[in-house]
């Protein structure tokens, strides 16, 4: 049975224009797949998560994920898509809180979480780093490192837990994951 949505999230060109060529059934969908990344809307901060099949409708989500909005940003930029509705977003967020949340409510703007993820934090020196902010992206990884079990006596030194008391051994393998991919792009 064929989903009703389609997530947004990973709707990767990238990937999707590797697979072209393979098939002309397979082009058409690729095609039709991004243009309608080409055409996604935003509400002047966060994108639709999914997109409807049945109502082909753009669908919001009223709590937003950050690590889902920057990979629906780094899809969108990656095709010449204007993405500065998110990066002014980001810009905001680092004036006024210092930081980037999780989640954030999609009306008020407002963090509806108090954990902040180096998963997330290191998707956007990704994705800042794509399109020359390198403000936004010099942030995110300072913030970042900040994650880095530095701690030698430690059995996850060098590696990045969500938590950043002393000691803080709760990770989860994309917290982790993701950091250490960005270090090694930026040869760390």
């Amino acid at each position: 049975m064929a989903a009703d949505t389609i997530s947004l999230t990973y709707m990767n060109p990238v990937t999707l224009k590797r697979l072209s060529g393979r098939s002309d059934r397979g082009d058409a969908a690729i095609e039709k797949t991004l243009q309608l990344l080409k055409q996604t809307p935003t509400d002047g901060s966060f994108y639709p998560l999914r997109y409807s099949v049945v109502t082909e409708e753009y669908e919001y989500s009223e709590t937003v994920n950050l690590i889902d909005q920057t990979f629906i940003a780094i899809n969108l930029s990656s095709i010449g898509v204007d993405t500065s509705d998110y990066v002014a977003f980001l810009r905001n967020e680092w004036e006024r809180q210092g930081v980037v949340y999780g989640m954030y409510d999609a009306k008020t703007k407002e963090p509806t979480v108090s954990h902040e993820s180096p998963a997330l934090y290191s998707l956007i020196v990704d994705y800042a780093s794509s399109i020359g902010e390198t403000e936004i992206a010099t942030k995110a990884y300072e913030r970042m490192i900040e994650f880095q079990n530095k701690h030698i006596v430690s059995p996850y030194y060098g590696g990045y837990s969500i938590g950043l008391a002393p000691g803080d051994q709760n990770s989860h393998s994309f917290d982790n994951l993701l950091p250490l991919l960005t270090e090694a792009k930026r040869g760390e």
